[in-house]
């Protein structure tokens, strides 16, 4: 049974669909389940490691343009791509030992230069998910959102400076 979605999370689906087929096609995307949502609430999207099953948390996407929809479809994608190359095993290590602080991480940085690349093709280089720097109170970096206060949001940011 297919899975509904709201009218702008579906909209973004069906842009990647026509602009990447080869991504989309065979891939399962869902709702987030409530188990997604209890432990990872922040998060916009997820991809299983073991299934390759991307969830999306529309909660955490109301608001957000098709376009920043299908950025962040694109991301999940991206670890889905990941995950058929090094096989699930190696995908579900990849995040139960992290290498590094999350914007550092070579998996994270392939689904970030994705995301980008899709945006300047789009003519949309600032938009939805890029790192502004010059602004404190930018909590969110692409499909995370960044603690909203203390060290551990400091220490977050100069690791994400460090990428750019």
């Amino acid at each position: 049974m297919p899975h509904t979605f709201s009218p702008p999370v579906q909209s973004g689906i069906d842009i990647l669909s026509k602009e990447r087929p080869e991504l989309v096609k065979g891939a399962k995307i869902r709702p987030m389940g409530w188990l997604g949502r209890t432990f990872l609430p922040q998060a916009k999207g997820v991809m299983n490691p073991l299934t390759g099953t991307v969830s999306l948390n529309e909660a955490q996407m109301a608001g957000d343009a098709p376009q920043d929809v299908a950025d962040t479809v694109l991301h999940e994608l991206t670890h889905r791509q990941q995950r058929e190359r090094s096989g699930p095993l190696r995908s579900l290590m990849n995040i139960m030992t992290p290498q590094g602080p999350y914007g550092q991480r070579p998996d994270e940085l392939e689904a970030f230069q994705a995301e980008a690349d899709r945006r300047m093709q789009m003519g949309r280089p600032g938009a939805f998910g890029t790192p502004h720097f010059e602004t404190p109170t930018q909590e969110t970096y692409g499909d995370i959102r960044l603690p909203e206060s203390g060290g551990r949001k400091r220490q977050a940011l100069a690791s994400l400076r460090a990428v750019r």
